[in-house]
């Protein structure tokens, strides 16, 4: 659904040809990663959760449970789908963007731009105000997202997480105050998994193919800052974050399936002294 409503009675968005829209997308679901279009129209992505970055023209965008982006958008004449289809599902939700006079589209509208370019984390940027300076990590933790569908059974660095005894069966990731922290975040499983780090924020540095074996298929200089990130099967991608906020995060899949069974781990500030 979206905002509430299905395919079949779909809220209206109304406004003026050639008037700016910005339309902020919320992924609130609980497992479903969403492909986003706009029919007519090319997306162009001003922010990522809650972040500034460099503006960037795409066709389409992936976004996953509790990701968040801006869209700035000029609006043509006429009635035009706003689609968020499923991934890997068929089911898709949708609005309808009114400019002018026509029919809604139909439920299962399926504007070409979805088959178009898709906005890659190569392409974005952090602006100034909100960089992550570049520089080597102080220390660097593997986080190996390990599972599989026959057990249901979903884990961080193969170990379960216990969420009424958090410290139980686990190692936690130690930093200390004020080191640069690289999270190397490595998917070895076939699903899509979206990373969410409580108490901080971190910047995209490098994403590689085969698991990380290889050398990375790019490396990032101002990676855009977001706090929840979608690690597709078989990429390895590399975090930073200053340790400022002490204290003990959580650090989890966000999807719901995948918590519950153990997706977790804990990231520990322990004493500098």
């Amino acid at each position: 659904m979206l905002n509430g409503r299905l395919p079949t009675a779909p809220q209206t968005f109304n406004a003026k040809p050639g008037q700016r829209a910005r339309f902020r997308i919320i992924n609130a679901a609980g497992a479903t990663v969403f492909r986003i279009a706009l029919g007519g129209h090319r997306l162009t992505v001003t922010h990522s959760d809650g972040f500034p970055m460099r503006p960037v023209d795409v066709d389409t965008l992936l976004i996953s449970s509790g990701e968040r982006y801006d869209l700035m958008v000029t609006l043509d004449d006429g009635v035009f789908p706003l689609v968020a289809v499923a991934e890997g599902r068929l089911a898709q939700a949708m609005g309808v963007v009114r400019t002018g006079r026509g029919a809604a589209p139909p439920p299962d509208a399926a504007p070409r731009e979805l088959a178009g370019r898709v906005l890659a984390l190569t392409d974005m940027a952090a602006t100034a105000p909100v960089r992550v300076s570049a520089r080597d990590p102080d220390v660097t933790h593997l986080v190996y997202l390990t599972g599989d569908m026959e057990e249901f059974a979903w884990r961080i660095n193969a170990e379960t997480y216990h969420p009424h005894a958090p410290f139980d069966g686990i190692t936690p990731l130690e930093v200390r105050y004020g080191q640069r922290v690289r999270l190397a975040l490595i998917n070895q499983t076939p699903m899509y998994h979206p990373v969410h780090l409580h108490g901080h924020s971190f910047a995209i540095r490098s994403v590689a193919a085969n698991y990380g074996r290889g050398p990375p298929v790019a490396n990032i200089k101002h990676g855009a800052i977001k706090d929840t990130l979608l690690v597709p099967p078989g990429q390895r991608i590399d975090v930073d974050f200053t340790a400022d906020n002490p204290g003990q995060w959580l650090i989890h899949c966000h999807n719901a399936y995948h918590l519950p069974t153990g997706m977790a781990t804990v990231l520990s500030y322990v004493d500098s002294s």
